[in-house]
């Protein structure tokens, strides 16, 4: 497990897999130090809860995988990751996403949320977005998309071709 003093003082550490390591629980202070990280893995363990701030702190980054993990909901923000160029959510339980999730994740180039339990998707969610190329939705359950951002004017019939 994790704790507030795992990674003191490695303010210059860019790169941190903690891929297949049976996390549960991400806390608030769990990488506030690791203020130059650009590349965040966090695959394959059986994380349920992210609280809110854990990722403040993460200015630098520019992906966050969180693949085949167990949380249902988002309960953190990204608002301050403000590099991310790559979010990956794949193959957990998400069922839905909070407005304007990703307004300040303006370099945001490719999301991937496949393999959830999404049915709908915020009509504001992808607004200003305009680095986004991909967005995956590929095993979800049939989507409603209520989407009609002058940004993406195609983005509509995108979702609805990957349901």
């Amino acid at each position: 497990s994790l704790s507030s003093k795992t990674f003191k003082g490695l303010k210059e550490l860019q790169y941190l897999d903690l891929d297949v390591n049976q996390l549960g629980v991400l806390e608030n202070d769990h990488f506030k130090d690791l203020v130059s990280l650009k590349y965040l893995r966090l695959k394959q363990n059986k994380i349920h809860l992210i609280h809110t701030e854990t990722f403040s702190k993460l200015i630098k980054l520019e992906e966050l995988h969180l693949e085949n993990n167990q949380f249902k909901c988002i309960s953190f923000h990204i608002n301050s990751l403000v590099s991310l160029k790559i979010f990956d959510v794949s193959s957990n339980k998400i069922e839905a996403f909070p407005n304007f999730f990703f307004q300040n994740n303006k370099k945001l180039e490719e999301i991937i949320l496949t393999d959830n339990k999404i049915t709908s998707i915020p009509h504001t969610i992808f607004d200003g977005l305009k680095e986004l190329n991909d967005v995956s939705l590929k095993k979800n359950p049939c989507i409603d998309v209520d989407y009609t951002s002058e940004c993406f004017p195609s983005m509509k019939e995108k979702l609805k071709n990957e349901c």
